[in-house]
């Protein structure tokens, strides 16, 4: 941190002594990625900070806006249900992809047959094999088939599956590549260059046609995305002009940076989550987080309200976290919250589970929030629980987990990608994560009822029964929202996505 800080003192020194040329004159916003970014593909490279660009790069049938809870118009200008397994859709005349070619139906039939397509093997393959086919009704009017009843069906059609241009995609003998050296799609930006090294360059589309403007801003001509994935190179950079903002900083570097001149820190509520995980089924050998008491124990030691305002970037625009969803999401519901935090009811716990004496256990973090699994480690060891901190990147976290030699964890999760609860579930109580759990029946029984159940009311009522399980057996177990903790120049505006209540898209940058 002391290194940190001296960089800050020197780099603002340089930039008093010669400041760097502005970019508002360009109109060309620059920001830091901590990513190598190979391709711009939802398919190929879902990842991180490549999603700030091609969720604007490419689109959906419709999009969802989460203040109104409904979905709007995007590539398809209307719908309707025919039955519980069909959806038409009136598809957007007059629209062309980034590189002049017209859109039409055989761009969306393409697309869904490619992703589907069983010998085309992609990570989250669950995303787009359900359907069983998409019928041509005439050019620009198709209708999509699942093959089963599927609660997400709108929403995966409107957040997971992306068009792309068949015309070159059908070409190309290398799939990926349609990521890499074309990335044609239709929304607001296009993109002008990738490099994994370098970075992304990415334009305002002005002929834009496929969406509500004011759903769909680009308020700067020009964004792009340097490559910084050390700290003090990107602190450096900031002040002595060579971007105009970067991300995810400490909280003391947020301070710091706040005294620059020429430089302020926005502070954004997300629907980023950090989740708190433990062992439940004895996968890893700590047999005493199979014992829910303990489980219990650990949770209700950490005063969640104090690493929240002093340890959680933007702790002022965070949220504590009483489920594993937002509100916000569609279907979110749970009438029990978790436990509060009860430290004299943590050590009696651990007492009579048999550990007068506390417990040891290792808890594997990614280096995001390093700091903050840090403090929780820190309140556990008041009550006698033997916390030790292993900071690890999200591949070895991913290998440990398929090892089962986890036996607790804390990850951001980016619940605002795709706010459903259904998805939530799913990404915490699926494939190899449900042996850590003992594939709860409960859990299990509501997530598989809830998954063909079309009423939104409905299948609400039936998620709350898999989260206030979560919360009674301590299974995985969300500490905080993360707000966006954004250094930049004074002269560039930041704010949320119109479409979401906390996601920012590199469209959402501009100027004041």
């Amino acid at each position: 941190m002391k290194i940190i800080k001296a960089t800050i003192a020197a780099a603002a020194a340089l930039a008093l002594a010669g400041p760097a040329m502005a970019q508002k004159s360009k109109d060309t916003i620059r920001l830091s990625i901590d990513e190598q970014i190979p391709m711009i593909s939802s398919y190929h490279w879902a990842v991180g900070e490549a999603g700030q660009f091609y969720r604007r790069v490419f689109q959906g049938l419709m999009a969802y806006d989460e203040y109104k809870g409904k979905f709007v118009p995007a590539l398809a200008t209307s719908w309707k249900r025919i039955d519980a397994k069909t959806i038409e859709f009136n598809l957007r005349k007059g629209v062309k992809f980034h590189n002049g070619n017209d859109f039409d139906a055989d761009d969306v039939i393409h697309t869904f047959a490619y992703v589907g397509d069983p010998k085309v093997k992609l990570r989250f393959k669950s995303r787009y094999n359900w359907i069983k086919e998409v019928q041509k009704i005439n050019s620009h009017k198709i209708r999509v088939i699942a093959k089963k009843r599927n609660a997400m069906d709108m929403a995966l059609l409107g957040f997971r599956l992306l068009i792309l241009d068949s015309k070159v995609h059908k070409k190309l003998e290398k799939k990926s590549d349609y990521g890499r050296v074309s990335a044609a799609g239709t929304g607001i930006l296009k993109i002008v260059s990738v490099d994994r090294n370098s970075g992304v360059i990415a334009e305002r589309n002005d002929a834009f046609t496929s969406g509500d403007a004011k759903y769909f801003p680009a308020p700067a001509k020009r964004v792009v995305g340097i490559h910084l994935p050390d700290n003090q190179t990107k602190i450096a950079q900031l002040i002595a002009g060579g971007v105009d903002m970067i991300r995810n900083i400490s909280p003391d570097n947020a301070k710091s940076l706040a005294n620059v001149p020429n430089l302020e820190v926005s502070y954004l509520k997300s629907n980023f989550m950090v989740f708190f995980a433990m062992d439940a089924a004895n996968i890893s050998g700590n047999k005493a987080l199979a014992d829910v008491r303990v489980r219990r124990a650990v949770w209700m030691s950490m005063n969640r309200d104090a690493i929240i305002k002093h340890i959680v970037p933007g702790g002022s625009r965070a949220q504590k976290m009483q489920a594993l969803c937002f509100k916000s999401a569609a279907a979110c519901k749970w009438t029990k919250d978790a436990p509060a935090y009860n430290p004299a009811e943590a050590k009696r716990l651990l007492a009579e589970a048999g550990y007068p004496n506390g417990i040891d256990m290792v808890i594997h973090s990614v280096s995001r929030i390093k700091e903050i699994t840090e403090a929780m480690a820190g309140e556990m060891r008041k009550v006698g629980i033997r916390a030790r901190v292993q900071s690890t990147n999200i591949g070895t976290y991913r290998r440990l987990q398929g090892q089962g030699k986890l036996q607790a964890w804390t990850i951001a999760y980016p619940a605002g990608a795709f706010p459903d609860a259904g998805n939530h579930l799913n990404v915490f109580f699926r494939g190899s994560r449900t042996r850590y759990m003992g594939a709860d029946p409960i859990v299990i029984g509501a997530m598989n009822k809830g998954a063909g159940e079309l009423d939104l009311a409905k299948r609400s009522d039936i998620y709350a029964k898999a989260y206030d399980r979560a919360n009674e057996m301590i299974y995985n177990m969300a500490v905080t929202s993360l707000p966006y903790v954004i250094a930049h120049t004074k002269d560039v505006k930041v704010q949320l996505d119109p479409l979401s209540t906390g996601e920012i898209y590199v469209n959402n940058y501009g100027w004041k």
